[in-house]
């Protein structure tokens, strides 16, 4: 109890909050939900009048998918039950309005993926509220922070596989044998951002500032002090884990992130100029540029040149003294700021990606010729009928960034307590040779994950916008 103190009691009201009101009271059901509308396919009244005149061209009497016949008056007959054969078909340029309702939750949860959604919203909603209690406590006791494991990362932790865990779950549905090109474009992406991935991790540390040479410094050191122990000569560094090793496991990890968000980088380009194609206001059309804009300004932040390094030469401060950890705050902050605003902007985006089944007809009536009443309806209801999958790969790459940061900056304060115990200690750096691999000791390999999803963002939207324009 005292390795974990209060956060201990902090975790089981939490927990018990997720497993006792979420039921009733769900922030992820009210979220996707909030203020949405979709359309909905007509029905056999209002497809009647079409279709009779899309098959009173045809000569003679003839019967129906029911068996029923063409009456005089050049109508349809449709049966006992009246309902539409879905083979019958209409004009493509009939003008039939579509019905528009409120999307419904009773509705949305029948839906692949709504459920994991609503789950995903709830368990990141408690894992920041976990993370801000614990903030306030530590600063109200800073000695609590030192003796302390900051129980609020393994809340982190546990978002991030389950976030990984329904995007590789979505994923694997591209890979199937039935969409044979789309699992080729996932295969061939993973390998060039593999590739991509080991070209990065040669560029050095003063252009890209990501932690990692200290990272492997301190994973070295504390490996040498916990296997010292049970060797002959204890003084002796043993060297388990050769840097290329290392730098490999990060491209690795880096690949397999990519992997996860190739397709919900695709497709939110596709909702993105979507939206811009169609919104007429420039308030809102500025807001989704700077959403598309977001993570070129987070990536920037890791570039030294661009970012610490001009702040630094205006402030003139010293970069390896108490600015460095200042610069850091102000990086997670701004980090942090970018996800919520991409949170805010679910609603126009998730609008928008409803509203395609509109533009899909209007685009319809364009064309000659005629369509079963089946493909009619299908382009409607097969827009919401992936709205719970859309929704993932929209949230998903930044509630892992999200998670990924908030890691990053309980990271960093750790390595910042260290240092300051061990500067009080006379510089004994095996004070905290008990505790061996601890979070801060992995600060940059969460550095650069952060990184990298901004970067897989990047590129990914963009060969969505290329595709778009040319295909």
């Amino acid at each position: 109890m005292a390795f974990f103190g209060v956060q201990v009691v902090l975790t089981m009201i939490v927990a018990s909050f997720l497993h006792k009101i979420s039921p009733y009271y769900s922030f992820g059901r009210w979220f996707i939900t909030f203020r949405l509308t979709r359309f909905v396919a007509p029905s056999d009244d209002s497809l009647r009048p079409h279709v009779s005149i899309a098959n009173s061209s045809q000569k003679g009497k003839r019967k129906n998918a029911t068996g029923a016949k063409q009456s005089a008056s050049g109508g349809v007959a449709f049966g006992a039950k009246d309902r539409l054969d879905p083979n019958l078909v209409l004009p493509k340029s009939s003008k039939i309005k579509l019905p528009e309702v409120a999307v419904d939750y009773f509705n949305v949860i029948q839906l692949h993926y709504s459920s994991e959604l609503e789950r995903m919203l709830n368990l990141i909603l408690a894992a920041v509220s976990v993370v801000c209690i614990t903030e306030v406590y530590f600063y109200l006791q800073p000695n609590e922070a030192i003796v302390q494991y900051n129980l609020s990362t393994v809340w982190l932790f546990i978002v991030c596989v389950y976030i990984m865990y329904v995007l590789n779950s979505l994923t694997r549905v591209y890979m199937s044998e039935e969409l044979s090109h789309q699992r080729s474009v996932c295969i061939v992406f993973s390998m060039l951002f593999f590739v991509l991935s080991l070209f990065i991790l040669l560029i050095d540390e003063g252009i890209l500032n990501l932690g990692l040479n200290k990272t492997y410094s301190n994973i070295v050191n504390c490996s040498s002090r916990l296997l010292g122990r049970y060797s002959e000569n204890s003084t002796a560094k043993i060297i388990f884990l050769p840097v290329w090793a290392f730098k490999m496991s990060l491209a690795l990890g880096g690949s397999f992130l990519s992997y996860l968000l190739i397709f919900p980088g695709l497709r939110f380009a596709d909702v993105h100029f979507n939206a811009l194609k169609y919104t007429t206001s420039k308030i809102t059309k500025s807001l989704l540029h700077a959403a598309y804009l977001s993570p070129f300004f987070c990536l920037s932040l890791w570039i030294r040149p661009l970012s610490s390094d001009m702040v630094a030469e205006r402030n003139n401060v010293n970069m390896f003294g108490a600015y460095e950890i200042s610069y850091e705050s102000f990086r997670v902050c701004t980090v942090l700021g970018v996800c919520l605003f991409r949170l805010a902007m679910y609603k126009y985006y998730m609008q928008t990606y409803l509203n395609t089944a509109k533009w899909r007809i209007e685009e319809l009536r364009r064309d000659h010729g005629r369509v079963s009443v089946r493909d009619y309806r299908s382009k409607i209801t097969t827009i919401f009928l992936f709205y719970g999958g859309m929704g993932v790969q929209y949230l998903a790459p930044y509630l892992l960034l999200l998670c990924s940061v908030l890691l990053l900056f309980a990271s960093s304060r750790m390595n910042y307590d260290r240092l300051i115990t061990e500067a009080a200690a006379g510089g004994d750096s095996n004070i905290f040779s008990s505790s061996g691999f601890g979070l801060s000791v992995f600060f940059g390999c969460f550095s650069y994950f952060s990184w990298w999803i901004c970067l897989v963002q990047i590129v990914t939207t963009g060969i969505g916008a290329v595709l778009r324009e040319y295909l």
